[in-house]
């Protein structure tokens, strides 16, 4: 050192020193920064068998938490306490708050006993009832769950259930109503009995026909319990004819006599109905069928889903005409054309799919009149869907912070991919399986398209594989897909591998392909492969003579790579790690082994 630096540098040390010792300088002290503040949030399970939670931990002052409550198997998540008493802010089976204390909490389960009430129901066709389930478990008050429930009737026909709970009596027979709820299952019988008839009534009460012709009449009955509906005739053991020789019952028909007028009375359970039959002398010259649009050529055009109501018009020899729409059979030789020939709806066609029909009338067994009627699909109706995940559908799982997963779904119509529906359409969103749910925890959620698009916002709940479907409403058209909500991204990767014997330089050697397959849409970079065998370290030997050599650096998104390679003879249990390198985080690495 230079002589004359020397002086400087010790003048230097001794002022540093100084200044040290007097705190800086200033003559005050230099406070030192104080310790973060951690606080313990530890969660419990009671009982200890009904399931686990995730996410206790020590937390710094004022930092987010979530714990989550998954049960176990024939467990229910029932409430979270503290203290002994019931925590109110939770949402369902999570916990979310702000480190500001010490805290220890408790996640209750239930050994759910799913129960109904009443146990059995008796109703009359139209009938009503309300249905109750509660969970029950030893030394827990009853749990009313009843919104919570999945509905169902095994036939619907006879009995059907809406969201409520609430049991409609739809005609005579026996169904159980299922009820479904976290793992367990309970079901009611439902017998449905014959309403009492109140009242009986011809529709219509008063009738004209000719000499010679049929008619099958349509008798209402009136209930004390649901609407009033027509009741088949066979049900009617009791008639009676003024004349028969007018109007006479045979086989669920009357058949016109003489000239003249006739009562034709049917009677059931103390109830009974009049129809006034005049009978005229005279025969049907012919039939016109008429429609709203009907051209003179006797065509006529629909589109797909579109309704009309015929009419038919008989003309007689004694130049009167009357609408005999009711009285005639309706037919249609194409099933893209259906018509009705039930009361109230007859003649009431309607449009189901492209094609060309044929409609004629049958009276007496004679057809009359053709009309060609040409059904053209809807270029506006649904024909597609799809769903989609916006971004990645594989996400990481974060207790403190549930990632937010984003749907989007598009419907298409018949005039090609360019072209959408309107905005009336609506879809349903569905979390089929899997820790994701809507607002509200909602499994489901109806959204209107925009254009033919519409998009729903779900959140993750824990680690998991989530199936989601799209409905649109109306259709039978719908879409699925999945996501992947994982810890670490290796949760997405299937590791594989497959040995065959090849020749080389006249040796046979054991060849071992390794393959990574991915599930997600996400491209995950690969950093490194190593291979071991016991007792020789490293692969011997591969097809490019460079060891360790690596073929790819990623494995795309739903994507498969392998890797071949050839050792030395009498190798065995050779293993290989991928050394994997999460999307967007570099430093972060893990392994998988084969």
């Amino acid at each position: 050192m230079h002589p004359n630096l020397l002086p400087k540098v010790l003048f230097f040390l001794l002022a540093t020193l100084q200044l040290a010792a007097c705190g800086g300088g200033g003559g005050g002290d230099v406070s030192s920064t104080p310790p973060v503040t951690q606080y313990s949030i530890s969660a419990s399970s009671e009982p200890a068998t009904g399931g686990v939670v995730r996410g206790s931990g020590s937390y710094r002052s004022g930092a987010l938490y979530t714990l989550t409550a998954v049960p176990n198997s024939g467990f229910v998540f029932f409430r979270w306490e503290e203290a002994g008493n019931e925590i109110n802010n939770a949402q369902g089976a999570e916990l979310v708050g702000n480190a500001t204390g010490n805290r220890s909490v408790t996640a209750v389960f239930l050994e759910a006993n799913l129960t109904l009430a009443p146990q059995s129901l008796e109703l009359q066709i139209g009938g009503t009832a309300e249905l109750r389930a509660s969970l029950t478990a030893e030394g827990f008050e009853p749990e009313d769950v009843t919104s919570l429930i999945d509905w169902t009737s095994s036939d619907p026909g006879v009995a059907s259930v809406n969201d409520d709970g609430q049991v409609t009596a739809n005609e005579e027979g026996t169904t159980d109503i299922v009820a479904q709820f976290g793992g367990r299952v309970a079901s009611v019988t439902v017998e449905v009995l014959p309403a009492n008839i109140t009242g009986l009534r011809f529709v219509p009460d008063t009738l004209t026909l000719v000499t010679g012709e049929s008619y099958t009449p349509v008798l209402v009955a009136d209930y004390d319990s649901g609407p009033a509906r027509p009741l088949a005739l066979d049900q009617i053991t009791d008639w009676d004819s003024s004349s028969s020789a007018v109007a006479g019952f045979v086989d669920g028909l009357i058949d016109a006599g003489v000239a003249g007028t006739a009562t034709i009375t049917a009677s059931r359970d103390g109830q009974q109905a009049e129809l006034s039959v005049s009978v005229e002398s005279a025969v049907l010259d012919s039939v016109e069928i008429t429609a709203p649009g009907l051209g003179a050529d006797q065509s006529l055009q629909l589109t797909a889903g579109e309704q009309i109501q015929f009419s038919a018009t008989g003309n007689f020899s004694n130049n009167e005409s009357r609408d005999i729409t009711d009285r005639v059979t309706w037919t249609s030789d194409d099933p893209a054309l259906a018509i009705a020939n039930d009361f109230p709806d007859h003649g009431l066609a309607s449009a189901l799919a492209a094609g060309e029909a044929n409609v004629q009338v049958i009276l007496d067994e004679t057809a009359y009149g053709n009309v060609k009627v040409t059904v053209i699909a809807d270029p506006l109706a649904p024909e597609s869907v799809s769903l989609s995940v916006t971004g990645d559908d594989a996400v990481r799982w974060n207790a403190g912070n549930p990632p937010a997963i984003d749907l989007q779904s598009l419907v298409r119509n018949g005039n090609g991919d360019d072209l959408t529906i309107d905005a009336d359409t609506t879809v349903t969103f569905t979390v089929i399986s899997g820790p994701l749910t809507f607002a509200g925890n909602e499994p489901s959620v109806v959204m209107s398209t925009s254009a033919g698009r519409a998009s729903a916002n779900a959140t993750a709940t824990g680690p998991g594989t989530a199936r989601i479907s799209v409905r649109v409403e109306g259709t039978s058209l719908a879409a699925q897909t999945r996501v992947y909500i994982v810890n670490d991204f290796s949760e997405v990767i299937v590791p594989s591998r497959t040995s065959t014997i090849v020749m080389e330089d006249g040796v046979e050697r054991p060849r071992i392909r390794f393959s990574l397959l991915n599930l997600s849409k996400v491209d995950i970079p690969i950093s490194e492969l190593r291979i071991r065998v016991p007792g020789e370290g490293l692969r011997v030997l591969s097809p490019s003579g460079v060891p360790n050599l690596l073929p790819f650096d990623l494995v795309p998104g739903r994507g498969v790579v392998g890797q071949g390679i050839v050792f030395n003879p009498g190798a065995t249990g050779v293993e290989a790690t991928y050394r994997l390198r999460t999307p967007g985080e570099v430093a972060e690495e893990f392994d998988i082994e084969l």
